[in-house]
């Protein structure tokens, strides 16, 4: 079980990334985008969690090179406030997504 404590501050600005959920709220399917800085690849890790810190789809876990990437979120079927979770080697960003069923 892994947990974490998510703040009340969403989207702090990250060094080397930023995320975006699109669309928000979302009814179906739903996209990260990633705009990775920097002039070298960076290790991200990528998680959907609920608002206890439990991760309900670990989505990404690669080194990435700097850019613009599109990546799919599998569909969640409840209702509700989730989390994505971005991670790098020197940051964090937490970026709220809602789903409307």
């Amino acid at each position: 079980l892994h947990t974490f404590t998510v703040s009340v501050q969403e989207a702090a600005i990250a060094q080397e990334s930023i995320l975006q959920i699109v669309p928000n709220p979302s009814d179906g399917q739903t996209m990260a985008l990633l705009h990775i800085r920097g002039t070298t690849s960076v290790p991200v890790e990528l998680d959907i969690v609920d608002a206890t810190g439990t991760i309900l789809h670990h989505i990404l876990n690669e080194i990435l090179p700097t850019g613009e990437h599109s990546i799919p979120l599998p569909m969640i079927e409840t209702s509700g406030t989730y989390f994505c979770r971005l991670r790098t080697a020197t940051s964090q960003q937490i970026v709220r997504m809602v789903t409307i069923r």
